[in-house]
């Protein structure tokens, strides 16, 4: 059962980055700017990864991992107006 489990999981991981990469190349054929979309893709995955980790395996998040979380939002959301400024 433990080759069952293993199995899964890196089907998982296969099946994820698969979506990731296709999401990632269909938003970079569509975006006026490689920059909004990398920024947008990686903060993200940040996200994402933090919360299926609390989900999955009951991992705490930490004070200062939620600070730098914003951090991160905060950026992806100046980037993404500069971005929508200069097409103006």
């Amino acid at each position: 059962i433990m080759y069952l489990i293993r199995i899964f999981c890196f089907g998982s991981i296969f099946i994820c980055n698969a979506l990731m990469w296709t999401f990632f190349t269909k938003a970079l054929n569509k975006s006026s700017s490689s920059l909004q979309v990398t920024v947008l893709n990686s903060a993200t995955n940040f996200c994402m990864t933090a919360i299926l980790g609390n989900i999955i395996f009951g991992e705490t998040l930490s004070l200062q991992w939620w600070f730098g979380a914003s951090l991160i939002v905060i950026g992806t959301l100046l980037v993404n107006k500069s971005s929508y400024d200069a097409r103006k």
